[in-house]
């Protein structure tokens, strides 16, 4: 059973962690770049 509960917290932990940090940096970035991609385009368009 320990060894269930390692390979259980080891997987929750990395799925957590690049869950975490994929929301974070990508929601970010993300946000800025639709932010420029929208304005530029807008801008392009007209």
């Amino acid at each position: 059973m320990e060894q269930h509960d390692i390979e259980e917290d080891e997987f929750g932990f990395s799925r957590n962690y690049f869950l975490a940090k994929e929301l974070g940096n990508s929601g970010k970035k993300s946000d800025h770049k639709l932010v420029d991609i929208d304005v530029v385009d807008e801008q392009v368009i007209l």
